[in-house]
């Protein structure tokens, strides 16, 4: 019986999303702020932060995820700075609805970011995050990898 149930379930959640390409994205933002991948979008994983300034022409509003230390955070939560060995990226996170956790808080720590790479008003790049997964440590980032 509940092979049935979960049949019916999977087709209609795949029959009656046509189109719907709106769920697939919140379901893999949600999917990335708990485990820090998607399951249905692959997005282009930038390794360096200089590959999005270098490649803004490829990668103008496509998906990517871009991870990085925080040097700069808003103090009302609109955006933050992330950097790695290469450069430093502006992260807005206008879109995404931070609960209970400040942009403050996040200060120092490795972030991994789901978002739309755009352009700004002099030709910079900048990610339009979608989604934020936080890495407390480096062990963490090991574990990761491995």
């Amino acid at each position: 019986m509940w092979r049935q149930q979960m049949l019916f379930f999977v087709s209609c959640l795949l029959g009656g999303c046509t189109g719907g390409g709106k769920i697939w994205q919140e379901l893999d933002a949600w999917v990335f702020e708990r485990y820090g991948s998607t399951v249905f979008e692959r997005p282009e994983e930038v390794a360096l932060i200089r590959g999005v300034h270098l490649g803004l022409d490829n990668l103008s509003r496509s998906s990517v995820i871009i991870q990085g230390l925080v040097e700069e955070a808003s103090p009302n939560g609109t955006y933050v700075v992330i950097s790695d060995q290469s450069g430093r990226l502006l992260v807005v996170l206008s879109q995404l609805a931070l609960e209970n956790e400040s942009t403050a808080g996040l200060r120092k720590k490795m972030l991994r970011v789901l978002g739309t790479v755009e352009s700004g008003k002099k030709g910079l790049p900048f990610v339009r995050a979608r989604a934020m997964w936080s890495l407390d440590s480096i062990e963490e980032i090991a574990d990761q990898r491995a």
